[in-house]
């Protein structure tokens, strides 16, 4: 690189650039690349940049440019993400999802009026802020972005989807003022956005609208049910297209005689399904398969937590199963399908599956792994039961076994259960002596769990899920109480915090706010359990023991609701035994 200057230019301008081409380099190769295969030399007059010769075949991408869907936001996919979840894209390698299907948008909208349901992974609500002139019609704003076609994308990627524009942020209503003339351009042009899109096979044309995606303009209403005139909400649906659906050709490289060459999309596909050597390695069938079941058991994790319906579980663990039947599928599926059953206190259809469960065990192609979730869904089933020593038991004898797998959701979901347990049952001892120890226990296993997370890679949604289980019981352990509700007495506090258990709050905060994962409707029920117990025994100086009370009961009280409501037994019962206590310190607090 040789500068065009008669003399190096000053030291900061060389640094800066120094420091963008780090930066940049980083972005799209990762730090060990940045580290080992990329150093940059300062001559007089020029910049030498040297790149490590790989030994292998290798292909640089800048941008994927396909994009996948979360809860709350449509992200591209990394190119420092692992290649094999691009490739399971490419190969729907991925678990079976249910389409959404076209014409199943809501279609009554009231100005100004929240609607009644949220964004989702096959929900996006977008507002055009940038107001209508003569020069910029509705169309050029919905597509100058790129976020339309980033939608239709992810949603295209995963189970399809709606998008709803003229919908604020907070699901509040505010429509889109639109002519027949911005109709028909938006039919139009949109339309042709979308068909120079990248799709499976390249064979999109616009006649396939129907099929790929669909435009409805539904009319807003004011509040007496009156039409607003030219006001709409445009909603678009897009389908389920499996096999890879990109905003454009990936921005891909490779070095050709020390010059980079950009890869066309049909040369580029073919790689990342084929590989780039002369033989395809023997594990990558191995590194899927792992992929897939990985992705099965996040699916069926996110539904079980957002406590969703027997029927719908168990379409999906079927659904797991038609691409891929297995042994191992089978047994994530079956340990969703028994951990839905525990959580309601269906003891006698969890004993059922539990008894193919460990007709199948041995047929795994990883029997330890499974034999230890086996164990955790036991101890589940007592600590559910209230057999909280019977659970215990079962989960000191499988600790050893932890030992023996690498460190991941599974092992730092055993120790948490296994941290809810212990923590239960010091607050029920009566010996200050093992009343200690256990509470050392406790802290011990929250610990480990949040440090066997720190393994974790991909699979963000799980980690992210697990965190919040483990901050969340922690905050109940700092505040002096458990998972069951029973507190500690007040010459039992050395483990009580207020600064540590809003500590554990914050960093729940902190996975919404900066992570984007929310909490689950299973573990908001928790949520709530954990702030009840906060208000409850910490003092603040703003509000009278009779208002912290009250505040208590609130939280319980929509725990309770919660629970009832999605027929969850235990978590029900634990927020019974919160009410009751509450109810009874507050009658205290009125003599």
């Amino acid at each position: 690189m040789l500068f065009d200057t008669p003399t190096s230019p000053p030291t900061g301008h060389i640094k800066e650039a120094i420091r963008k081409i780090e930066q940049k380099t980083s972005d799209f190769t990762g730090v060990v690349t940045l580290v080992y295969d990329l150093t940059i030399v300062k001559k007089p007059g020029s910049m030498e940049i040297n790149v490590a010769k790989s030994n292998t075949n290798s292909i640089f991408t800048l941008h994927y440019n396909i994009y996948l869907p979360t809860n709350q936001q449509v992200i591209e996919e990394s190119p420092k993400d692992p290649v094999v979840e691009v490739r399971d894209i490419l190969c729907m390698n991925i678990p079976a999802l249910e389409a959404v299907k076209p014409g199943s948008h809501v279609k009554e909208f009231t100005l100004g009026v929240a609607v009644d349901f949220g964004e989702s992974k096959t929900v996006q609500f977008k507002q055009l802020v940038e107001k209508r002139t003569n020069n910029v019609s509705i169309t050029k704003r919905l597509l100058r972005s790129g976020k339309l076609l980033a939608y239709v994308s992810a949603f295209a990627n995963y189970g399809g989807g709606h998008v709803y524009i003229g919908i604020n942020d907070d699901g509040k209503v505010e429509g889109e003022k639109i002519t027949l003339q911005d109709r028909k351009e938006l039919q139009e042009k949109i339309g042709k956005a979308i068909g120079s899109m990248v799709w499976p096979d390249n064979s999109y044309t616009q006649s396939e609208e129907e099929k790929r995606w669909q435009i409805n303009f539904v009319e807003v209403k004011d509040a007496r049910g009156g039409i607003v005139p030219s006001t709409f909400v445009i909603v678009i649906y897009v389908a389920q297209c499996l096999g890879g659906v990109f905003t454009k050709e990936p921005e891909s490289y490779e070095i050709i005689n020390n010059e980079p060459r950009r890869i066309d999309f049909p040369t580029w596909r073919k790689l990342m399904i084929e590989g780039l050597g002369e033989k395809e390695d023997k594990s990558d069938e191995e590194t899927n398969d792992t992929h897939y079941k990985a992705k099965v058991d996040e699916i069926l994790t996110e539904l079980l937590n957002d406590n969703c319906e027997w029927s719908e579980l168990k379409k999906a663990a079927e659904n797991a199963q038609t691409t891929h039947d297995e042994v191992d599928i089978r047994l994530i599926c079956l340990s969703k399908l028994i951990k839905f059953c525990l959580r309601k206190g269906y003891y006698e259809n969890a004993d059922k599956m539990f008894k193919e469960y460990e007709e199948l065990l041995p047929k795994s192609s990883n029997v330890e792994l499974f034999e230890i979730v086996e164990q955790y869904l036991l101890c589940f089933q007592e600590r559910s039961k209230g057999n909280y020593e019977k659970s215990y038991e079962i989960a000191s004898k499988c600790l050893e076994k932890l030992e023996k797998i690498q460190p991941g959701i599974v092992s730092a979901a055993f120790f948490v259960l296994v941290a809810t347990v212990v923590n239960i049952i010091a607050i029920e001892k009566c010996n200050r002596s093992e009343k200690n120890s256990f509470i050392t226990q406790a802290k011990q296993y929250y610990h480990t769990a949040e440090r066997h997370l720190e393994n974790v890679h991909g699979l963000e949604a799980a980690r992210a899920d697990l965190k919040h289980k483990i901050y969340v019981n922690e905050a109940m352990f700092f505040s002096g109480s458990c998972l069951a509700g029973n507190k500690l007495v007040n010459f039992d506090a050395s483990v009580i915090s207020k600064a540590q258990a809003q500590k554990c709050f914050d960093k729940s905060h902190d996975i919404v706010s900066h992570d984007m994962f929310p909490l689950s409707e299973f573990r908001e029920i928790q949520y709530n359990l954990a702030q009840s117990d906060h208000f409850y025994r910490h003092c603040n100086s703003k509000l009278t023991v009779q208002q912290r009370m009250k505040k208590a009961l609130k939280f319980a009280k929509r725990a309770e609701d919660a629970a009832s409501d999605a027929g969850l037994r235990e978590m029900s019962q634990y927020a019974k035994n919160r009410v009751t206590s509450i109810q009874e310190e507050i009658e205290n607090c009125s003599l």
